[in-house]
């Protein structure tokens, strides 16, 4: 029987602590973003000055730029969970085929993300009598999902883009808070599905662990 190996136990909590970081911060840019709508219509009523429309806008990049930096962190984390959780694996079975470092970069390479590190997990959650983690093919479909939904909201974002504020078009003006609408409802969708996914991780992720290490056998 392979010797038992040290969970990353502190690393995986990190990563957990990550996501609902992004969570909330996706969350508040949607209700961020849905009201930016109603700010919008106001302001083409003239009820609403170009400066709070500003400030709005001010306060929907920050939230981004922060949602963006937490996301990135939180993927370097659980990039680094990856990492050790599979190298657990791999000196167990040497034999097993566990990549390790491909595990951890695949993370930050797009499409491959989708089911490379994925895989690996599946591998290194195996253990000698060929157990696997269910719970981990559900966080995959919510970690995919959600990407899907986040392609949406930057659609809607780069419509938003090529739009001018202060036309006085009447389409054009409906066309803009509709946008607004889709992307903050997109946001929230989106905080949402990481939730989902927040808790299938906690799930997955340390059944992975106990497989990986040993600490599932007897």
């Amino acid at each position: 029987m392979p010797p038992r190996r040290r969970q990353p136990t502190p690393v995986r909590l990190l990563a957990l602590v990550g996501f609902l970081v992004v969570t909330g911060l996706t969350f508040y840019l949607g209700l961020a973003v849905y009201q930016e709508a109603d700010l919008g219509r106001r302001f083409f009523a003239g009820a609403v000055s170009l400066g709070e429309i500003q400030g709005a806008d001010d306060q929907i990049v920050l939230l981004k730029q922060w949602q963006a930096i937490s996301y990135l962190v939180s993927a370097a984390v659980v990039a680094v969970w990856s990492f050790f959780t599979v190298r657990n694996a791999a000196k167990r079975y040497p034999m097993g085929g566990h990549q390790p470092a491909l595990t951890a970069v695949s993370w930050f390479v797009p499409i491959m993300h989708w089911f490379v590190p994925w895989n690996q997990l599946k591998k290194a959650a195996a253990d000698g009598r060929g157990n696997s983690v269910g719970s981990l093919a559900m966080w995959q479909t919510f970690f995919v999902l959600q990407a899907l939904a986040a392609y949406a909201s930057r659609s809607a974002e780069k419509f938003l883009g090529n739009r001018n504020l202060a036309s006085g078009d009447i389409n054009t003006q409906d066309q803009i808070i509709d946008a607004l609408r889709r992307e903050g409802i997109y946001y929230l969708v989106v905080s949402g599905l990481f939730l989902l996914a927040v808790a299938t991780a906690a799930t997955a992720m340390a059944a992975v662990d106990r497989a990986a290490s040993g600490a599932d056998t007897a």
